[in-house]
């Protein structure tokens, strides 16, 4: 029961949390495009949140691995929804719009660094083994269906001119708030765990090398982010600039969300192997399917590969975490997952920074990239693996 209840609170903390975080990246997305036309501009939106990330993901790890790393976590949500107030007071007093939401963004993505290892943590302890694949199925399912939602009201409140830079913020902030209530009630047996003396990004990389399918998993991760930081950044660019629709781009990150949950659903009939395979031919579709896009250049052909990405993305995502959550020890859980977002806090700057360079003037051409970056990677996962 004790169990069951943690669990339960885990779910509510990381719903409620990803409400206020997924109207505000939708809303920023689309008010930066709108207000400054340009893809260069989110790039740097985009960057910043990277590089906070990089910044702060050694911290994470070293978090994770302490005492008072549920702690951590509770802090982290109270000072996000303090950031997003004090954020909201700034916007009302003064008109540096631009450098206000940088500096917010920053510090929400410096929370997420130094917590994300210690959450992932805390579900390979509060979680039994046998049931994590299906509670990280479960909590995708609730994200996604968030995302489904979400996008579409957002875009729809932002057209019809009801929902502004301010109010995002301040439902953001609400939303942490609520995310902090839930983590302040879990007290479980973690808190009493050593505290992993000894455990260093050194020994979680000698560990890695021993299993060379996480050696796999983080590298092709990495050059995966690079991609799809560019996919990103191109949807809004040209939903607004090329179809000037902002509506689509929320119509497009749900149908990816709503693929998102079939490719969920799937699992309980369709299972993930260990080597991640099936998830890795769908993503060779939908990195052929890009190129496809930039052909065509159609609302509908965007449609369908955001589908086919989304529905894929989601099954490797819940392979990925599942895995390491279930192979690999307690004590190096949070470093893996810091080499994973400090990987992805490299390849968003890096990506972001590319594309929104070319995107402006050479969206047909940044599509063929992603295009040929997304299919290549995920090809050579296969050669990697015939030579184990």
């Amino acid at each position: 029961m004790e169990r069951e209840r943690v669990e339960l609170q885990l779910a509510n903390s990381k719903i409620s949390s990803l409400v206020g975080t997924s109207i505000f990246n939708v809303f920023i997305n689309v008010w930066v495009i709108d207000t400054f036309g340009s893809a260069r501009v989110l790039s740097h939106v985009l960057s910043i949140a990277g590089v906070s990330s990089l910044l702060f993901s050694f911290l994470g790890a070293t978090i994770s691995k302490k005492l008072y790393f549920i702690k951590a976590i509770r802090y982290a949500d109270g000072l996000s929804a303090i950031f997003c107030l004090i954020a909201d007071v700034l916007l009302l007093t003064t008109n540096y719009r631009l450098p206000i939401l940088l500096a917010l963004v920053f510090t929400l993505n410096m929370n997420v660094a130094m917590t994300g290892p210690s959450l992932k943590r805390l579900i390979g302890i509060a979680v039994s083994k046998d049931r994590i694949i299906g509670f990280n199925a479960v909590i995708s399912t609730g994200t996604e269906t968030i995302k489904v939602v979400m996008p579409m009201l957002t875009t729809f409140l932002y057209t019809n001119h009801w929902l502004s830079l301010i109010g995002t913020i301040t439902l953001n902030g609400i939303s942490f708030f609520i995310s902090f209530l839930f983590i302040r009630g879990i007290w479980c047996e973690s808190e009493s765990l050593s505290d992993g003396n000894g455990v260093t990004y050194k020994s979680a990389f000698v560990y890695m090398l021993k299993a060379p399918l996480l050696a796999y998993l983080i590298i092709a991760g990495f050059f995966s982010n690079i991609f799809l930081s560019g996919y990103t950044l191109i949807i809004p660019t040209i939903a607004i600039n090329n179809f000037h629709d902002h509506s689509l781009y929320g119509l497009i990150v749900s149908i990816e969300s709503a693929a998102a949950i079939l490719g969920l659903l799937s699992i309980r009939y369709i299972h993930i192997d260990e080597q991640i395979s099936r998830e890795r031919w769908g993503l060779i579709v939908g990195g052929l399917s890009v190129g496809v896009t930039g052909i065509f250049l159609t609302k509908e052909a965007f449609m369908l590969t955001s589908f086919i990405l989304g529905f894929f993305y989601a099954r490797y995502n819940v392979g990925l975490q599942s895995y390491i959550q279930i192979n690999v020890r307690n004590e190096l859980i949070g470093y893996f997952f810091s080499m994973i977002f400090i990987c992805a806090s490299i390849a968003v700057p890096i990506g972001s920074t590319l594309f929104g360079l070319i995107i402006d003037q050479h969206a047909i051409e940044a599509l063929a990239i992603i295009s040929a970056g997304i299919t290549v990677i995920n090809a050579i996962w296969f050669v990697l693996i015939s030579r184990r």
